[in-house]
């Protein structure tokens, strides 16, 4: 028989056939990477809100996660969806921790390159990932931009990522799915209705965290809302599929502003408390 190789989902397909190794050939065994990759989703959660906002969003947005049923359902896939969202979360995280440092360790760059592999190598659309790192770095870091392209280590880079992006096949995924008229639609419609009825509280808490965002976390806040945008506009007016899943790599994203939203409300009612 002949066989097919398929250049995304790769991380996916390999962690089902390596517990399919250890285990045996079954169902729960194909869910068991994914189950325990879940588990994650709430402490890696917990750590980049903590990080980029404060310890009492970081609290509420986990608990949001952990008992979130669209996280748990997904969780019991044998679907890549959850290890998108951990790769994102952790990209993100290792992102802010060597911009905002000075000097970094080697180990620290091999680790967010390494993850950002394993993320193409997971879902085509983490390349949206990626643009929006460009996108934030280039706009807060613009008077370093013209010293990284004085760097040779950049030019090495960016063969090595062109190399990587031929191998990977991204130029006959993007024909295979341009042939299959699966390009430039509206599905705006679709996505609004599923987040305003599903998750209509969650999305107005999360509209509300990222102005309280903009105001007091302006930079972490603009990569959440540049990533955020790039996603939603993906979906609803180029993928021409579509199904909730699809959703799934914003919801933590969604729960951290939620949680950010709420700590600064009730903060506001504590200061008025005091204040009367």
């Amino acid at each position: 028989s002949k066989i097919y190789f398929e250049y995304h989902n790769i991380t996916s397909h390999f962690l089902v056939a390596s517990f399919f190794k250890i285990f045996v050939a079954k169902e729960w065994v194909a869910r068991l990477p994914f189950v325990i990759i879940g588990s994650f989703i709430p402490v890696i959660t917990f750590i980049f809100s903590r990080y980029i906002f404060s310890l009492p969003s970081a609290i509420i947005s986990s608990i949001f996660i952990s008992f979130a049923y669209i996280e748990i359902v997904w969780s019991r896939q044998a679907r890549g969806y959850v290890l998108q969202q951990l790769l994102i979360l952790t990209t993100f995280y290792l992102y802010f921790k060597t911009i905002n440092n000075k000097k970094n360790p080697v180990w620290r760059y091999l680790l967010l390159a390494s993850i950002l592999i394993l993320g193409v190598l997971t879902h085509t659309m983490f390349y949206l990932v990626i643009a929006s790192l460009l996108s934030h770095y280039l706009i807060f870091n613009l008077s370093k931009v013209k010293l990284l392209l004085k760097s040779s280590y950049f030019y090495i880079f960016l063969l090595a990522a062109v190399i990587f992006i031929y191998l990977n096949r991204i130029g006959e995924t993007l024909t295979y799915f341009y042939n299959g008229k699966t390009f430039f639609t509206n599905n705006l419609w679709y996505y609004h209705s599923f987040l305003w009825r599903e998750y209509g509280l969650i999305l107005f808490l999360a509209i509300i965290g990222l102005l309280i965002g903009f105001k007091n976390k302006f930079k972490e806040t603009a990569l959440i809302f540049i990533y955020l945008i790039f996603h939603l506009l993906f979906l609803s007016f180029i993928f021409k599929p579509y199904v909730s899943r699809y959703l799934l790599p914003i919801f933590p994203l969604l729960f951290i502003l939620a949680g950010f939203a709420l700590t600064n409300i009730q903060r506001l009612f504590h200061n008025r408390h005091h204040i009367i």
